[in-house]
C-alpha cells in the first residue's frame, strides 16, 4: 500500500485511520466507562478518580516514549512499532473490559475491571503521540497545515459516529445474550474492538516510513532510506538506552525555548478548557439547566437529571459536528484567504471566552448549545495551531534554545511534550473539579471554572501571541 503516487488526501486519511478509531473508542468509553466501573461496586468518587490514572501515567512516560520513538532503529520504522504495540493492547482491552461482570468473586471482578480499564485508557492516550508524529513525518512542509486539518476532521468524524453508535439500543438485538446493560456494553465494545483493529492495520500499512524524510523535504519522487536495520542489543545496552532516553527528556525540558514554552502553555490551557466541557458538561446540563438531582429520592428530580444528561450528550455531538464543519472552513481560510495561525488561535479563544461569559450569567439550553459550538471551534483551532506550529518550530530549529536547523530530528519528543500538556490538564482537572463541586455543593462551579481557565488562557495568548510566528 506504500505508494508515493497516492493523492495527498488519501494518504492523510490512511495515516489518520487509527486516530478515527481512537476517537470512536473514546466516545464509547466516555458513555460506558463509569457505569461499568460503578456496577463493580466501586464508589462513585473512586470511579471518577480512575479517569486521572491514565493522564498521570502519560505525564510520567510520554516523554520517554517520544525519545525512544525518535531513536528507534527497527527496520519497520520509528513510529509504526509503537503504534502497533499500543494498538494491539488497546484492541485486547476493548474486547475484555465489559466481561468483568461475568466474574463471580466481587474482589476479583473489581481488580480485573480496574486493571483492564487503566491499561486500555492509557494505551488510547499514548497511541495518539506516535500517530500524530507518523503523520508529521510523512508530510512535506507545504502539506502540514492541510494534513493537520484533515487529521482533525477524521477525529471529529470518529467522535461523532462513536457517540451515535453508543446511543443505539443494540441490546434489543442481543438475542440469547439477553436485553440488559451488560449485553449492550459487550456488543458496543466488541464492535469497537474490531473497528479499531481494522483501522490500525490500515494505518501501519499505509505509508512506508522509509519515504518520510523525502516527503518532509517536499520531494515525493526521490526517496531515501531513513531507518536502519533492526539491531539486537544486550540487556546492558537496553538499560543504557533507557537511561539515555530519560536524560534526553530531562534535557529537553531544561533547554526548551520560550516560543515552544508558550505553545506548550497554550496547549495546556486550551485542553484544560476543552476537557472541562467533555468530562463534566453533561453533569452541568442535568444539574444546573434542568435542575435535576442524580441520586434524589424524588423520582421527578431523577428524571429531570436523566433528561438533562441526554441533552448534554446531544451537546457533545453538536461540539463534534461544529469542530468538523470548522475544520473544513479553516482549510479554506488558511489556503485561500491566507488567515494566519495567530489570528485563528486568537479568534477561537476569545470567541469561546465571550460565549462562556454569557452562559455564566444566563444558564439555559440556548447558551449550552452555544458553548458546545464554540468548544468545537476551540478544539479545531488548538489541534491545528499546536501541532502545525510544533512541526514548523522543529523544522526551523526553534524547539530548543541551542537547536539549529541541522540538528537531529526531535519531532517525536516535541509531539510527546505537547501531549504531556494535554495529560497534565486532564490530570489536574480530574483531581480538582470533582472536589470543588463537592466543596461548593453545586455544579454551577463547572461553568465558573471553565470561564476562569478560558480567561487566563486568553490573557496569556494576547500577551504572547508574537511567539506564534511561522518560518
Amino acid at each position: 500500500m506504500s505508494k508515493p503516487g497516492w493523492p495527498a488526501w488519501w494518504r492523510i486519511i490512511a495515516l489518520s485511520s487509527t486516530i478515527f478509531a481512537v476517537e470512536f473508542a473514546y466516545a464509547v468509553e466516555a458513555g460506558y466507562g463509569t457505569p461499568i466501573l460503578l456496577k463493580t461496586g466501586l464508589q462513585e468518587r473512586y470511579a471518577t478518580l480512575m479517569w486521572s490514572v491514565s493522564p498521570l501515567l502519560g505525564i510520567v512516560f510520554q516523554g520517554y516514549l517520544g525519545s525512544a520513538s525518535d531513536k528507534c532503529t527497527c527496520s519497520w520504522g520509528r513510529r509504526r512499532p509503537f503504534i502497533l504495540l499500543l494498538g494491539i493492547v488497546t484492541v485486547v482491552g476493548l474486547a475484555m473490559f465489559p466481561y468483568g461482570v461475568d466474574i463471580g468473586s466481587n474482589s476479583i471482578l473489581v481488580m480485573y475491571t480496574l486493571i483492564v480499564f487503566v491499561i486500555m485508557d492509557f494505551c488510547l492516550d499514548a497511541i495518539q503521540s506516535p500517530c500524530r508524529t507518523y503523520l508529521l513525518d510523512s508530510l512535506s512542509k507545504e502539506r502540514t497545515k492541510r494534513g493537520n486539518l484533515m487529521y482533525t476532521i477524521v477525529m471529529d468524524v470518529g467522535a461523532t459516529l462513536g457517540g451515535v453508535f453508543s446511543a443505539i439500543p443494540w441490546k434489543r438485538f442481543g438475542g440469547e445474550l439477553g436485553d440488559s446493560f451488560e449485553t449492550q456494553s459487550k456488543i458496543v465494545f466488541g464492535v469497537t474492538a474490531v473497528l479499531f483493529l481494522v483501522s490500525l492495520l490500515f494505518t501501519v500499512l499505509s505509508v512506508n516510513e522509509k519515504e518520510t524524510r523525502a516527503l518532509r523535504e517536499g520531494n515525493d519522487t526521490q526517496l531515501e532510506t531513513v531507518i536502519s536495520s533492526c539491531q539486537c542489543c544486550s540487556s546492558i545496552d537496553k538499560l543504557k538506552e533507557c537511561c539515555s532516553n530519560i536524560g534526553e527528556a530531562a534535557s529537553f525540558v531544561k533547554n526548551m525555548s520560550f516560543p515552544f514554552f508558550v505553545l506548550w502553555m497554550f496547549t495546556f490551557l486550551g485542553y484544560f478548557s476543552a476537557s472541562t466541557f467533555y468530562l463534566f458538561f453533561t453533569e452541568y446540563v442535568g444539574s444546573v439547566i434542568y435542575g435535576g438531582v442524580a441520586n434524589s429520592d424524588d423520582t421527578n428530580l431523577r428524571n429531570l437529571y436523566d433528561e438533562g444528561v441526554l441533552v448534554g450528550c446531544a451537546c457533545l455531538t453538536v461540539c463534534s459536528g461544529s469542530s468538523f464543519v470548522f475544520s473544513i472552513a479553516v482549510d479554506l481560510l488558511l489556503d485561500r484567504y491566507k488567515i494566519t495561525l495567530k489570528a485563528l488561535s486568537l479568534f477561537t479563544f476569545l470567541l469561546h471566552l465571550v460565549v462562556i461569559m454569557v452562559a455564566l450569567f444566563l444558564p439555559n439550553l440556548y447558551t449550552a448549545v452555544m458553548v458546545s459550538v464554540t468548544t468545537g471551534l476551540l478544539y479545531t483551532g488548538m489541534s491545528c495551531v499546536s501541532f502545525t506550529l510544533a512541526s514548523d518550530f522543529e523544522r526551523s530549529g526553534r524547539i530548543l534554545r541551542s537547536q539549529s536547523k541541522s540538528s537531529a530530528s526531535k519531532v517525536g519528543m516535541t509531539v510527546s511534550f505537547l501531549f504531556i500538556a494535554i495529560f497534565l490538564a486532564q490530570f489536574v482537572l480530574g483531581l480538582s473539579l470533582g472536589n470543588l463541586i463537592q466543596l461548593f455543593g453545586t455544579s454551577k462551579v463547572i461553568i465558573f471554572v471553565l470561564f476562569t481557565v478560558q480567561l487566563i488562557g486568553s490573557i496569556f495568548l494576547v500577551f504572547n501571541i508574537s511567539n506564534f510566528s511561522e518560518s
